[in-house]
């Protein structure tokens, strides 16, 4: 079957829905990271690996449309979505310019917040590991009497600060 603009309008939409869902898990995500829910962020990102499959596999399916629709109509197969939308029926070609306009502006505050989430990662991985040097260095006692001296270095570690 011959795809046509109106399929390329539905799996946009589909798009649209699933990378706003991206963005509202993002979100909840990175109020996790403030609280250090640990359990939580493991949820919500097994959640969000499942919509990232999906958007794997609409995106697939929007590639192949709209390269359908481009030799359709004479067009290279990579044709960008602009392309299309020239060459849609002008009742449409509003529907797929909101469409196209929407997904750009929320796949930009998925990179924003992608971004910012990646901060608060680094920022909690620092203090985990300001915490591990802090268990792991040797305690430098003032006040030592003559028989310990000749055992520094015999403390054991509990973790390996190379880790």
């Amino acid at each position: 079957m011959e795809p046509t603009f109106d399929d390329l309008i539905n799996i946009l939409k589909t798009q649209e829905d699933i990378y706003k869902n991206l963005l509202d898990l993002g979100e909840m995500k990175q109020a996790e990271l403030v609280k250090g829910g640990m359990e939580e962020i493991d949820a919500l990102t097994k959640s969000e690996e499942a919509l990232i499959y999906q958007a794997g596999r609409t995106e697939e399916e929007r590639i192949r449309c709209s390269s359908r629709l481009a030799m359709k109509h004479d067009l290279q197969e990579t044709a960008t979505l602009s392309d299309l939308i020239a060459l849609a029926p002008e009742e449409k070609q509003e529907e797929l310019r909101q469409l196209h306009e929407s997904i750009s502006v929320v796949l930009k505050e998925l990179e924003k917040l992608g971004k910012e989430n990646m901060e608060l990662i680094k920022q909690a991985l620092k203090i985990v590991n300001f915490g591990i040097e802090a268990i792991s260095q040797e305690p430098k006692g003032t006040y030592t009497s003559e028989s310990s001296e000749g055992k520094k270095g015999t403390v054991s570690r509990i973790l390996d600060k190379r880790v």
